[in-house]
C-alpha cells in the first residue's frame, strides 16, 4: 500500500513538474512574440526613416553621410538582434547595442537641423525601441 501511495505522489510531482514547464515555455514564446512584432516594426519604420532622410539630404544643409553610417549601424544592429532571437539565443546585450544605437541618432537629431517629417518618424520609431 506504501508503494502505491509513493508511485502516486511521484506521479503527481512530475505532473506539476511539467504543468510548470510547459506554462514557462508558453509564458517565454508570448515574450518573444511580442518581441519579434516590435522588431518589424522597428525594421520597418527603420526604412522608412532611411528612405525620409535621403530624400530629405538630398535638400537639406546637414551632414547626410554621417546621419546614414549612424541609421545603417542602428538597423545592424537590429538584424542582428533579430537573427539571434530567431536562433532563440537573443540576448540583452543585444539590445543594449540597439539602443546606444538609437541613442546616437536620437542625439545627432537633437543636434542638427533635420525636417519635420524625419523628426516625425523618428519619434515614432523611438516609440518602438522604448519598448525593447
Amino acid at each position: 500500500m506504501k508503494t502505491i501511495g509513493r508511485t502516486a505522489f511521484k506521479a503527481f510531482l512530475v505532473m506539476l513538474v511539467v504543468a510548470g514547464t510547459t506554462s514557462i515555455g508558453m509564458a517565454q514564446f508570448g515574450n518573444e512574440s511580442t518581441i519579434r512584432d516590435t522588431i518589424r516594426r522597428i525594421q520597418t519604420r527603420t526604412d522608412n526613416l532611411q528612405r525620409i532622410l535621403q530624400n530629405a539630404s538630398d535638400r537639406g544643409n546637414y551632414r547626410a553621410d554621417d546621419l546614414n553610417r549612424i541609421v545603417l549601424d542602428f538597423e545592424n544592429a537590429v538584424n542582428q538582434l533579430d537573427r539571434r532571437l530567431g536562433s532563440r539565443r537573443g540576448a540583452s546585450a543585444d539590445a543594449r547595442v540597439v539602443l546606444d544605437r538609437a541613442a546616437l541618432i536620437d542625439t545627432f537629431l537633437a543636434n542638427n537641423r533635420v525636417g519635420g517629417g524625419s523628426q516625425r518618424e523618428w519619434q515614432s520609431l523611438r516609440v518602438d525601441v522604448e519598448q525593447l
